[in-house]
């Protein structure tokens, strides 16, 4: 199409000059003009039909030439114009291929024509020589009608594959396409083996029981994706923060405590932008701006995340993008072993309480339980320090714990007062502090001094004074979870109880008894306090819960309220789902504390809906009657 434009443009320009001019002559103009546009439309139409040839190639040339020589003959500048005839030819031969013995011999014919007709009779001695030289040209120039290649041996010829004009249109695009096909899908199996290689890797740290399993796992991510340092978090039970649970490389103590406020209202970037901001003001000033997040999703909601860190910005991108690849078979691992491990918590929660109960009977005091339950409930509550203190002369003293002591009590004040006395005056209660920060309470100032991001304090007693304490206590902010306040509340509860059938044989907890038992021990020559629970809502639980679930929920509150029982206190369970406690030899004030303290606990227990959608929370109203021996006899009056 680019030569039949020059071509259809020449003729035309050859015409105007000739209009303007007059020279050529108008008759000779318009004759070129029509030959040019007539041989360049009917080669066009075969190159079309049969594609381009070359003996298309050299009629185009000869064509051209006489064009040319004609051109100059009526401009009577043949000898100036005979050398420009010779270059059609010479591009036939470089472009097409073309042999220039097919084209040069004819345009020096066409040369001594044209000379011809200029002069009207025998062409001038110059014309001749400029025939001549178009001949010897065919002898000089290089022929590039067939090209080979001469390597070093003198022994092997390699020849070039034939002109790509001699092979099929459609087969030559049918091969390239296959060829980027074939391309594509190469590179998409190169991914894919890389991806399923570091699947395998990761799913290796699932099979072992490690110490560790976020540690491990942050490991192997720093390793794959070449990060200096990676620090795994996972969603706290609230889902405000990204509480960290492991950590490799050379992270920095900042990091390794770490924890940050998220709005999962928020974009996803608005969230990482977020977080990678704080995360940078938290390290040191040469590392700062050199970290990447990327979030862990698990059926289309966020619960974790990771902060991956490196010193060169290029390598760090780098990293960010093969963890985004990894992330959502890694969300998948992640989740999974939460489930086994929450479950594994739970089998060997129930393991301690029974073997505290077993192992009371083999105890002779209270320090000796006291270290074997400490040993054993630090592989239950995910916690750094897991510590039991014990009352001597009214002084707490450690007497068994697992990791480095962390002084929880001294950085609180209460109504009372501040530390250990203050708690004690305030009637020792339980305390739960999952973030300082949002606790009136704390010394905020005075808790991250000493690296403290959560901690619980239960009570052990089995009368109105305690006799001790139970800590738990986590470095950082959100890693302590209901589920271990709720171990550690059963299993303080489960202590107090076994060093009262210690230390107090003749006067045991009758625990959980009929209604009948408990009327007999009410009725006795004991005085106390009667508490009577009443369930709340007990239309909703009917209409909106399964009666197995609700039977559930009130056998759970039955096994906190028996924990909480003083030494020689009884309940049981009225048909209605209420429930009656007695606490022989207490006053009213602390009967009522100690009625308060149960009801709030029960708010913890959920009673699941039909649906499964929808957690109904235990409500009960506790109503106190302190029992004197005058009511006792009257009491037991009625019964008989």
């Amino acid at each position: 199409m680019l030569e039949l434009s020059i071509r259809l443009l020449f003729a035309g320009f050859v015409f105007m000059l000739s209009a303007w001019l007059g020279a050529p002559d108008l008759g000779i103009a318009w004759k070129l003009s029509l030959f040019v546009g007539a041989y360049a439309g009917i080669g066009h139409l075969i190159e079309t039909r049969k594609g381009r040839i070359k003996a298309l190639s050299a009629g185009y040339a000869i064509c051209d030439a006489a064009t040319i020589l004609f051109l100059g003959s009526g401009l009577h500048q043949t000898q100036g114009l005979a050398l420009c005839a010779i270059l059609p030819a010479i591009y036939a031969n470089r472009a097409h291929r073309v042999s220039l013995w097919a084209t040069l011999p004819a345009v020096a014919a066409l040369t001594l024509m044209a000379g011809a007709v200029s002069t009207g009779g025998t062409p001038p001695l110059g014309i001749y020589f400029i025939a001549l030289a178009m001949v010897g040209a065919a002898f000089l120039l290089k022929d590039n009608q067939s090209t080979h290649l001469q390597p070093q041996s003198n022994h092997i010829e390699i020849h070039m594959p034939k002109a790509a004009a001699e092979i099929d249109a459609d087969a030559f695009l049918l091969l390239r396409e296959n060829f980027r096909k074939m391309r594509e899908r190469y590179v998409e199996l190169e991914k894919a083996s890389h991806k399923d290689h570091a699947l395998a890797e990761l799913f290796s740290c699932k099979i072992p029981s490690a110490a560790n399993f976020h540690t491990k796992i942050a490991e192997k991510i720093a390793t794959l994706c070449g990060a200096d340092s990676v620090a795994i978090y996972t969603l706290s039970q609230f889902g405000n923060r990204m509480v960290v649970r492991g950590t490799a490389g050379t992270s920095q103590p900042a990091v390794e405590d770490s924890s940050y406020a998220v709005d999962l209202t928020q974009a996803t970037r608005q969230i990482t932008d977020k977080i990678e901001l704080s995360a940078r003001a938290m390290l040191a000033d040469s590392d700062r701006s050199k970290v990447a997040t990327v979030l862990l999703m698990q059926d289309s909601k966020v619960f974790g995340m990771l902060n991956i860190f490196h010193t060169e910005w290029n390598t760090l991108l780098e990293a960010k993008r093969l963890a985004e690849e990894l992330a959502p078979s890694l969300s998948w691992i992640i989740h999974e072993n939460h489930k086994k491990s929450t479950f594994d918590r739970r089998l060997h929660e129930m393991e301690i309480l029974y073997e505290t109960a077993a192992i009371s009977t083999g105890s002779t005091n209270r320090h000796d339980l006291a270290e074997r339950i400490t040993r054993r409930l630090a592989g239950v509550v995910s916690a750094d320090f897991v510590g039991t203190y014990l009352l001597e002369d009214g002084v707490p003293q450690l007497v068994s714990h697992c990791g480095v002591e962390v002084p929880c009590l001294d950085c609180m004040s209460f109504s009372t007062g501040g530390g250990f006395e203050g708690w004690l005056n305030a009637g020792a209660p339980e305390v739960a502090v999952f973030h300082p920060a949002d606790d009136q309470r704390c010394e905020t100032e005075l808790l991250l001094r000493k690296r403290i991001g959560g901690f619980f304090i239960m009570p052990l007693q089995f009368e109105e004074k305690p006799f001790g304490f139970m800590v738990a206590a986590s470095r950082a902010s959100g890693t302590l979870e209901v589920g271990d306040l709720s171990a550690l509340r059963a299993i303080s509860c489960e202590f107090a109880q076994a060093v009262c059938r210690i230390e107090l044989p003749n006067d045991v907890a009758s625990g959980l008894v009929t209604p009948t038992a408990f009327q007999g021990l009410a009725g006795g020559t004991r005085p106390g306090c009667i508490i009577y629970f009443e369930l709340l809502k007990q239309q909703q639980l009917k209409e909106v819960c399964e009666p197995q679930a609700v039977r559930e929920g009130l056998r759970a509150f039955s096994l906190r309220l028996r924990g909480k029982l003083t030494a020689g206190g009884a309940a049981t369970q009225k048909a209605g789902g209420d429930f009656m406690a007695f606490l022989p030899n207490t006053s009213s004030d602390f009967a009522t504390s100690w009625a308060n303290d149960v009801a709030a606990t029960a708010s913890m227990i959920g009673v699941a809906t039909a649906t499964g959608k929808k957690t109904i929370p235990l409500a009960f109203r506790a109503r106190v009657a302190e029992l004197t021996r005058q009511s006792n006899e009257v009491l037991h009056t009625s019964a008989a």
